[in-house]
């Protein structure tokens, strides 16, 4: 659901950023997910159209900056599970329309 927190993610947030007290910046693609963190965990979240360049970056470049421990298939999964992620968020579906 665009814009709501789940667990996982937040518990990531909290042991990871708040615990640490880091000061850095969160890069989010949906702007509704980072008002949220934002509000919720005090994080500062970065929003922006660039964004989406830097996350294509990431997922081309995904491999080497995991250090290459991860075998072909599991990388061909995570592609796939990250895209797909991506993309059902920029997706609106209307069940009124007819194709």
């Amino acid at each position: 659901v665009e814009g709501s927190l789940g667990k996982g993610l937040k518990k990531f947030l909290q042991k990871q950023i708040v615990k640490k007290e880091s000061n850095e910046s969160l890069i989010v693609a949906d702007k509704g997910l980072g008002g949220t963190i934002k509000d919720k965990l005090s994080i500062e979240c970065v929003v922006g159209s660039k964004m989406g360049e830097l996350f294509r970056g990431i997922r081309s470049h995904l491999e080497p900056l995991l250090g290459g421990d991860i075998g072909d298939d599991d990388m061909k999964a995570m592609r796939l599970g990250l895209s797909h992620s991506l993309s059902r968020y920029k997706l609106k579906f209307s069940p009124d329309k007819v194709d």
